[in-house]
């Protein structure tokens, strides 16, 4: 127990002497030990005094979760650009690197999302930028994205709903079966009424709600007709302070369109706000990467 307490000081002093460069203490140790670099690379050091040797016993502890930022004086390379510094001497920009960060990361999803049969419903010669069109909303607004299944021959419908910020992380998601309708437009209003019903329970506000039925849209916006259901949708917008409604086309509505598939076959309710399943996060990194 009293090694375990002593490593976890000396770990705080030695994560301090990395946060803290410009501090008494690390200047005269960097004057002797890591002149030109950081504590954290080095191994071992030429007669180190005692002090210096107990804070090193507790590198490998704050190694372990340490990370460093990328700055202008290109100390840190990332994806292939380390090679034109090590190999050719040579500095790109930064803006640079960024792009081929990006570059490669839409790669990396273009695959991911070709080789998956959840997100095979667009034709097979699409690009990426096809499969996306989804908006970040502003910061201090969240945005909902809602859609519905509706079965032509059993009137049945399905909805799903996912909440997302600005930056596209998903704060809830969730489908339900929500009876029968008489027509495709008013499945879509069910969806966005059980969407926004769950939004409120949650104690959001400030929302944008996104669905891919123009229609809809329209309606509410400009209140062309005043039946049941849309009634209800007034009287929840004004308990979510301010909301907004907007249209999207379907490939700006995957998320949502990949919920709804993979809803519950019987009437379970489900509602998650832990950990996407592995079948919605090609969607959700091809919605946060093309809405840069």
């Amino acid at each position: 127990m009293i090694l375990e307490f002593n490593l976890a000081i000396l770990g705080k002093q030695s994560r301090r002497l990395v946060q803290f460069l410009d501090s008494l203490l690390a200047k005269v140790l960097q004057g002797k030990y890591f002149i030109c670099s950081s504590p954290l690379p080095l191994n071992k050091a030429h007669n180190p005094s005692y002090g210096w040797t107990s804070t090193m016993v507790a590198k490998p502890l704050i190694s372990l979760e340490i990370r460093q930022k990328v700055n202008f004086e290109n100390e840190i390379r990332i994806w292939e650009d380390r090679n034109f510094l090590l190999f050719r001497k040579q500095i790109l920009q930064p803006n640079v690197t960024v792009d081929n960060a990006c570059a490669d990361v839409r790669e990396w999803i273009s695959h991911l999302c070709s080789s998956s049969p959840t997100v095979s419903n667009t034709s097979a010669g699409s690009s990426l930028h096809a499969l996306s069109s989804w908006k970040r909303p502003d910061q201090g607004f969240l945005k909902c994205n809602y859609d519905a299944a509706y079965d032509l021959n059993s009137n049945q419908v399905r909805g799903a709903w996912i909440i997302r910020n600005c930056y596209g992380h998903p704060y809830m998601w969730g489908s339900a079966n929500l009876g029968f309708a008489n027509s495709s437009l008013v499945a879509e209003t069910m969806a966005l009424l059980v969407a926004m019903q769950n939004a409120w329970i949650g104690g959001y506000s400030d929302m944008i709600f996104e669905g891919d039925s123009e229609i809809l849209v329209t309606t509410i916006n400009d209140h062309l007709t005043n039946y049941n259901l849309l009634e209800e949708i007034n009287s929840l917008k004004n308990k979510l302070s301010t909301t907004t409604f907007t249209f999207v086309k379907r490939n700006g509505n995957q998320a949502a369109h990949e919920i709804v598939r993979h809803g519950p076959a019987n009437s379970i309710f489900e509602n998650c706000k832990v950990y996407p399943p592995k079948w919605l996060t090609p969607t959700l990194y091809s919605d946060i990467m093309l809405s840069y």
